[in-house]
């Protein structure tokens, strides 16, 4: 059936009319009263509605390189580039002109890296050291570049180059843009910042009498003190020259400090001592009876002429069970020793005092390592026999030594690693270790020299009991000793996940952490984590609940950033990964270990460890692995590198029907068309700038000829259009463009003076801020000019970033003026507030534009919130072009070449073609459609007229997509469903409820100027519960319907026709 355009209010005669068809400079500048800046916005809402509605990952936008104007015809080098959060890139895929190799593989790499160009790095070659060259098993060669600014290494900052096939094809890793530091020497000394963590430290809590067998027995130095530059919470544009300051206090902990190297402030720091679970004393543990295969290039030492042949000792462990082990025998006594490993070096050693390439038990005699009066001693017995040496104490040093064997087996026999240092270094574990005041401790420790174990108490028993508490430990080791995670957020997420995965895989029975070291009754399954459901049992946040999903994720400052709390998330990637049929665990654990050794760097994050494990899985076992590993990947939400989608997250597809709003070529009339057939006039009496409209097409914003910002609501039915045109949004008649999110709630606007301001208003709240827009420097002495003016706007889906370009003008060396047009990302929203207008964080597109050549008119793609088109003017040949470019993987492509005009491009609901319009032969303006192929940046088939003499044309759907939004934090007794129906309304609507509880509520109808014009409470009866909404007396137009009960808020909105 034909629809038809029903027109339900006008309030506006004509003032005439201006057709926006080419970028204009505004008029001369002039002074607004304040309450002319202002909207008619009575009051607030009374119940704030969610965050970033569509659920998109909130990124800190980076450029992408300097524009390249390109040719249909061309090819660009085939390489693929995945960006991270940041933006930057953390994944290059593809070989270039500079893959080839040499002798030098070392220097291969750094031809390599230098001839991707990685956006933000001014002189690659110089910014980057390589440190380390390993061979894997199937030949590839993977080269660690250190990032350096000057000489001195950036903290963070490290790559990885790989080669295929003897040419470097791929290389990944983590880097920041060049520093902007000119003064790289410091204020004050490595002595002074030494000083200035004891300080912190407090004398009392560092020992001063260290003995010459201590120090012999942990080879690092005390106080150690690193002139890095250093990114404070990973922030692109603060670094700072700083002192990291590794400080040993005592025998067992180990603090990272970040020192300014200028002022002396601490800026940071963290303990980097790994305790099974962070600051909650406890251990975890499991002891079964586990045989590896043998590695046939592993033979024990044999006998010499300085040695005896290592013995076999045995002894009950903690589990009751009997165990056979290495041990060493000087005369009568026994000591638990194991030099029977392949890694034994008998002539470096003097046994048994002081061996190299042993395993070692020692008993901490009841004593802290965080005192001055620590005390140990090697586990000693009269026999072979250990259950009975030092008494009750035999079982705990048999457990311990068991845990370290077979923890060394596990990692050489399937992994080919020597030792945990992975270079035949000593194994160490220490049992009997109390807290500094002499009580139990109810801990397992790694601190980068020896495994720790306390004796339990209420909450764990005896941790030595566990093999997979002991596995995990020595695991940190093995990480330290490769990717090298730091110990805080995300990375030392994957740090203690790589932890768990492998003491789980040491102790392969079941898929717990730390079942044989809780104490009855203390958690609900049991254990101290569960790869296979990391909530535990618990409730959320509950102190044994860990999140499985991203959308959990605990994103506050205790525990390292979260370090114990959301490893849960990778590691339930990990069992998914390897309980898939194409699996397995004896893949998933060979995966796990080379993408430890062989793709993360030191400050990888959790997209990070998807790329390493999908390149992982695809080097040793092809596609059908490395697709099983997106997959579970997918399943815990997070997202990025092929195939699996994209970081910055993908929209379902509107399912409504297909509009677009047009202009009249006089710029008289705002049109709507269904398809390209024009149903009718909208608005009639003149516009000065695009319309703008929410993501379901239920409210319109656009400039109107006098300067006023003017809605329009509205509603769709199976046959009509049903438009209400509303009383102006402005107080005064000075705007000349504005746009509305994809939700509803945020207008932007521009004035009609000449200023480099943007204006944003909450609708529901009633706030405002503006906006100062200003160009980013992006390398060393690069001038980028003054922004003017802005034109035109649109909202980002995460309702976070305005995405506008903008006039400037800079004086080059000569002293002429030159001006441009740019497209920039204004971030309005943080921290659950507007941002500060005059330092908001602004991006550009791009980080640097050709002389004379000029972008705008920026617009979003329908459903890939990375991929935007715009135009693009050559001034030297007068070519208006129209450009495609994906924003995560730094591709653009030309879409349509020789316009003759701005196009102001547009895309259809699927993503499969564009709109814009552009003069035919005889100069009339017309809007033409041209196909997209699958990257939504590049052509596929000729264009073809769509709707003739319009301009401007936006096209949308009116189905709704996600139009529900919930208060920041909802609590444990939020809204188990809600629904809305009937929508669109003409009398009366039921708000249907799930609740589990019974609770009082409220419920009120608010109007989008803030207005409440209904609200009642309510009692809400466990289960479903239904409320008549009355809405026959209320105007036509767009609601909210708000629910509040509690701590737990819900908005819906709804349409009364």
């Amino acid at each position: 059936m034909m629809k038809r355009i029903i027109l339900l209010a006008l309030l506006f005669a004509s003032v005439g009319a201006f057709a926006q068809s080419a970028k204009k400079t505004p008029p001369p500048k002039k002074t607004f009263e304040p309450w002319q800046l202002k909207l008619n916005i009575p009051q607030k809402a009374g119940v704030p509605p969610a965050e970033n509605p569509f659920g998109l990952p909130v990124v800190k936008r980076t450029p992408l390189p300097a524009f390249i104007p390109q040719q249909s015809g061309t090819t660009a080098p085939n390489i693929k580039v995945t960006r991270g959060e940041n933006g930057l890139p953390i994944l290059f895929e593809g070989q270039t002109g500079a893959s080839g190799e040499t002798a030098d593989p070392k220097v291969d790499a750094l031809n390599y890296l230098a001839s991707l160009q990685p956006a933000g790095i001014t002189e690659p070659l110089l910014e980057f050291a390589a440190t380390s060259v390993e061979t894997d098993e199937q030949g590839n060669l993977h080269v660690r570049l250190e990032q350096q600014y000057r000489g001195i290494p950036v903290f963070g900052g490290e790559v990885i180059a790989h080669t295929r096939g003897g040419k470097f094809a791929l290389l990944n890793g983590r880097y920041f843009p060049t520093p902007q530091l000119n003064d790289m020497t410091p204020a004050l000394d490595a002595g002074r910042a030494i000083d200035q963590v004891k300080q912190d430290i407090g004398p009392d809590n560092i020992k001063a009498n260290w003995t010459a067998d201590e120090l012999h027995l942990f080879k690092a130095e005390r106080f150690t003190a690193e002139l890095i530059v250093y990114h404070h919470e990973d922030q692109l544009n603060n670094e700072r020259l700083a002192w990291r300051v590794q400080a040993r206090p005592n025998l067992l902990r180990r603090l990272i400090y970040f020192v300014d190297a200028k002022t002396g402030e601490i800026i940071h720091h963290y303990d980097f001592t790994c305790a099974i679970d962070g600051g909650r004393h406890e251990t975890a543990g499991s002891g079964s009876n586990i045989e590896y295969p043998t590695d046939a290039n592993c033979q024990p030492p044999t006998a010499t002429a300085n040695f005896l042949p290592p013995v076999t000792g045995t002894g009950v462990d903690l589990l009751g069970v009997s165990r056979s082990f290495g041990a060493w025998q000087n005369g009568s006594n026994f000591y638990l020793e194991d030099a029977g490993k392949m890694m034994f070096n008998s002539t470096a050693s003097t046994m048994p005092g002081d061996p190299v390439g042993v395993i070692v038990t020692l008993d901490a005699l009841s004593t802290s390592p965080e005192n001055q009066s620590f005390n140990y001693t090697v586990f000693t017995s009269g026999s072979s026999n250990f259950s009975n040496s030092s008494g009750s104490n035999g079982a705990k040093a048999v457990s311990a030594h068991y845990n370290s064997i077979l923890s060394y087996d596990y990692f050489q026999n399937i992994h080919g690693r020597k030792s945990i240092d992975g270079e035949g270094g000593n194994i160490l574990a220490f049992v009997n270790v109390t807290e500094g005041n002499g009580s139990s401790m109810e801990n397992a420790f790694w601190n980068g020299d020896a495994m720790w174990y306390g004796n339990g108490g209420s909450v764990f028993k005896p941790l030595a009991r566990g093999l997979d508490v002991g596995g995990h430990e020595m695991t940190h080791g093995v990480i330290e000793k490769t990717a090298n995670l730091i110990y805080q957020g995300e990375s030392g997420a994957l740090n203690e996940s790589f932890a768990d995965v492998f003491g789980v895989m040491i102790d392969p029975n079941d898929w717990k952490v730390g079942e044989d070291v809780m104490q009855n009754g203390v958690s609900p399954n049991g254990c101290l984590r569960s790869l296979q459901d990391p909530h535990n049992g618990d409730v959320p946040n509950g102190q044994w609940w860990q999140p499985k999903h991203v959308n959990e994720k605990y994103n506050g400052s205790q525990d390292n950033g979260g370090v114990h709390i959301n490893s849960g998330i990778p590691n339930h990637a990990f069992y998914l990964f390897a309980t898939n049929a194409a699996v397995g665990n004896a893949k998933a654990e060979k995966v796990y270990y080379k993408a430890l050794r062989d793709y993360l760097v030191k400050s990888s994050k959790f997209v990070d460890c998807r790329i390493a494990v999908i390149q992982a899985a695809s080097d040793l076992y092809g596609n059908a692995v490395a697709n099983a590993a997106a997959s579970a990947f997918d399943q815990v939400g997070i997202l990025g590198s092929s195939p699996g989608g994209n970081y910055l997250g993908q929209l379902q597809v509107n399912s409504g029907d297909d509009y677009i709003l047009c202009v009249s070529n006089n710029g008289q009339n705002l049109d709507i068309a269904f398809g390209n057939q024009v149903l009718g006039s909208i608005y009639t009496q003149g516009l000065l700038s695009r319309p703008s409209v929410t993501d379901n097409g239920s409210q319109i914003v656009f400039v109107n000829a006098q300067g006023h910002i003017i809605t329009v609501d509205m509603v769709y039915t199976p046959t009509d259009v049903l438009p209400t045109v509303n009383q102006p949004l402005s107080a005064s008649p000075i705007w000349r463009s504005a746009a509305i999110s994809k939700d509803g709630r945020y207008v932007a606007a521009l004035t009609n003076n000449d200023d480099n301001l943007i204006y944003v208003f909450d609708l529901l709240f009633g706030d405002q801020e503006a906006f100062e827009l200003y160009n980013p420097t992006y390398s060393t002495g690069q001038v980028t000019g003054e922004v003017q003016f802005a034109d035109v706007l649109e909202f980002d889906y995460s309702g976070t970033y305005i995405m506008y370009d903008a006039f400037n003008q800079l004086s080059n060396s000569q002293g002429q003026d030159i001006s441009y047009w740019d497209i920039g990302f204004l971030q309005f929203w943080e921290n659950g507030g507007f941002a500060n207008g005059t330092n908001a964080f602004i991006s550009k597109l791009f980080s640097g534009l050709p002389e004379k050549t000029t972008v705008g008119n920026p617009t979003f793609s329908k459903n890939s919130p990375y991929i935007v088109a715009f135009d693009q003017y050559d001034e030297f040949s007068n070519k208006n072009d129209i450009y495609g470019a994906n924003v995560e993987t730094g591709d653009y492509s030309p879409i349509l070449e020789n316009n003759g005009d701005y196009g102001w491009p547009n895309y259809n609901r699927l993503d499969n073609a564009l709109i814009y319009h552009g003069p035919n032969s005889s100069n009339i303006t017309n809007i033409y459609t041209r196909g997209l192929a699958a990257n939504k940046i590049s052509p596929s088939g000729n264009e073809s007229l769509f709707i003739s003499n319009r301009q401007l044309g936006v096209w949308y759907a009116d189905g709704n997509r996600s139009l529900m939004v919930d208060t920041e934090e909802p609590s444990n007794g939020g809204f188990v469903h809600i629904s809305l129906a009937p929508n669109p309304v003409t009398d009366a609507a039921r708000l249907s409820v799930n609740v589990p509880a019974s609770m009082e509520a409220r419920v009120s109808i608010v109007n989008m100027l803030g207005q409440t014009v209904q609200h009642r409470n309510v009692q809400l009866t466990e289960g479903d519960n239904t409320i008549g909404l009355d809405m026959q007396q209320l105007a036509p137009g767009t609601y909210v319907v708000r629910l509040l009960a509690g701590n737990s808020g819900t908005a819906l909105k709804i349409v009364k026709q």
